[in-house]
């Protein structure tokens, strides 16, 4: 028994009046993953699912009423969409669509069979029909997540839940749009969504080719490559024997949007018998070398020292190691433009006026105030960060094995001002 039925049970929900209205019951307990509640729910003749979204969808208005007035097979059946109270004043937005079976789920296909090329390239007609679909209709996945494309028997997939979707004005623009609503968002879970999303809350029409590109990687590879190693250019597309996939990998996770595919290129090469029928694949050799990920780690463990220890150095237990970090940090810091900076640190802390706490905020906050919150959300895009990164990259391979004063040297000269957007003497 539930709410709309008289039971007090703690697993409560009050369905919205306009559902009732339209005989809607729930049926049975929800099931809850990634902020999201899934309420089965029926009416005479039909099941369904609701969808209550703690944090809020991503899906504008716009976007639910084109699915309400025009229906298309590639998304389930939406019934309704809205705000409900969820009980103590919290308001969740949800939605109403069919209901669908999880075991047809493509994450289930993917943890059932084994990874292989014959595996991804059974993929392809699929991917290519959920392709065409989406843009015929107007409406797109900002990602795509295993979890919430369904494949039936024959290989055809379509999209189970709606709460992040959006109506680009130009489907064929390369133009990124600013969403603050993607901070700290659960529907958009690493590794699928694309590198600008995360990096910089920006979302275009060829974020969805990012996603489609790692479904694909995960039938090939057996899970998707992380974004480090699309960023670093880390991907072996060597070892792929198929053609055809290493172009379509190539073509579909290049980590920057302007470069990489569009949709109507993606397309076009989901449909093409071979690579030499698609379009040019971007230019990853433009990209650090796997082989120089040793130089990338090296640098960003300087910027983890900071990042790992201030949620913890207020408490007793850990300030004899804040005390340690923090020398490592100014130690670091007198070979770089922040020597007068660390010697001020140091001072203060030798006058005892300030704790290591503080400290570490300040230097947080002032040397390193554009520093990303984490190395994995660093973006390349900039044209300088590229060449400096790049040569740094050519500078690492020389020497085997890498040599670190080597690699110090060079992430304190010009690294650090790739990152930074300035340019170093």
């Amino acid at each position: 028994m539930f709410k709309n039925q008289g039971s007090k049970q703690s697993n409560q929900l009050q369905l919205p009046e306009e559902l009732l209205a339209q005989g809607w019951q729930i049926s049975g307990t929800p099931v809850t993953k990634h902020g999201i509640d899934v309420w089965p729910v029926q009416r005479p003749g039909a099941n369904a699912q609701l969808c209550v979204y703690a944090s809020g969808v991503l899906t504008d208005v716009p976007s639910y009423e084109h699915l309400l007035e025009h229906p298309h097979d590639i998304y389930a059946r939406l019934y309704a969409f809205g705000t409900l109270n969820r009980g103590h004043g919290v308001i969740a937005s949800y939605e109403l669509v069919e209901a669908s079976d999880a075991t047809t789920l493509l994450n289930s296909w993917l943890a059932n069979s084994s990874a292989s090329e014959e595996r991804a390239l059974s993929l392809l007609p699929g991917l290519s029909g959920l392709l065409h679909a989406c843009i015929a209709s107007g409406v797109l996945p900002i990602s795509l997540d295993p979890n919430i494309v369904q494949r039936s028997t024959d290989g055809r997939l379509r999209i189970t839940r709606l709460g992040g979707l959006w109506m680009p004005a130009d489907i064929s623009s390369s133009k990124t749009v600013y969403r603050a609503d993607f901070e700290r968002s659960p529907l958009l879970p690493v590794p699928w969504v694309a590198p600008e999303i995360k990096a910089r809350l920006s979302l275009a029409p060829q974020s969805l080719v990012f996603s489609i590109g790692q479904l694909l990687a995960s039938a090939l590879f057996g899970q998707p490559p992380s974004l480090d190693d699309i960023r670093t250019g880390g991907i072996p597309f060597k070892a792929i024997s198929s053609p055809v996939l290493a172009r379509l990998l190539m073509g579909s996770l290049y980590p920057q949007a302007e470069e990489r595919w569009s949709l109507a290129q993606m397309l076009e090469g989901l449909g093409a018998n071979s690579a030499e029928a698609m379009p040019e694949a971007p230019a990853w050799s433009k990209l650090m070398p796997g082989s120089a990920k040793t130089a990338i780690d090296f640098a960003g463990q300087s910027f983890f020292r900071l990042e790992d220890l201030l949620p913890h150095c207020k408490q007793p237990a850990n300030w004899d190691e804040a005390i340690l970090r923090l020398g490592e940090i100014l130690i670091w810091a007198d070979g770089t433009a922040w020597k007068g900076l660390a010697a001020q640190m140091r001072e203060v802390l030798h006058r005892g006026e300030h704790s290591a706490d503080w400290v570490l905020v300040y230097l947080t906050h002032q040397i390193c105030p554009d520093l990303p919150r984490t190395w994995r959300d660093l973006d390349f895009s900039d044209l300088h960060a590229e060449a400096s990164l790049v040569a740094l990259a050519q500078k690492a391979l020389n020497s085997k094995p890498p040599n670190f004063d080597q690699l110090k040297q060079l992430y304190e000269a010009d690294l650090r001002g790739a990152f930074s957007g300035q340019e170093t003497s």
